[in-house]
């Protein structure tokens, strides 16, 4: 399967353009069934460490430049942050993740859409936002 057409069966824009993606097609069959909370966490805590125990977090930020962290799920999970309330950018930096080191969360609308895949960590496999998507910083 290819990432165009992996993306847009599970309805993110894709980061990457080519390339054969069995592999990652697993991961997603086996996120789809992973035994987190269905819904969605609410989260306005400030800066400190997101809770993975849900697949959607609605993000609150509280002002500033919030540091933000996700810990390591397990293999398969899925996890969409979204930024609903716009109070300052929350930078999130997980504690494991490959090909980025923090996405920046600067406005309401704002989402990323995560996958731990085990030994590498968090990837993002989607991003989207009102005016433009998050920065991601390499």
């Amino acid at each position: 399967m290819q990432v165009v057409e992996l993306a847009d069966r599970i309805g993110v824009e894709p980061l990457w353009t080519a390339g054969d993606l069995a592999p990652l097609e697993r991961l997603v069959q086996v996120a789809l069934v992973y035994d987190a909370s269905p819904g969605a966490v609410d989260y306005a805590a400030g800066p400190g460490a997101l809770p993975i125990t849900h697949v959607q977090i609605t993000l609150a930020s509280q002002g500033g430049a919030e540091a933000l962290s996700i810990p390591d799920g397990v293999p398969g999970q899925l996890l969409q942050v979204n930024h609903d309330t716009d109070g300052g950018n929350s930078v999130i930096t997980p504690d494991t993740a490959t090909g980025y080191t923090s996405i920046d969360m600067a406005d309401d609308g704002d989402m990323v859409t995560f996958l731990f895949v085990d030994t590498v960590g968090w990837i993002i496999i989607g991003t989207a936002g009102n005016a433009a998507p998050p920065a991601v910083t390499p």
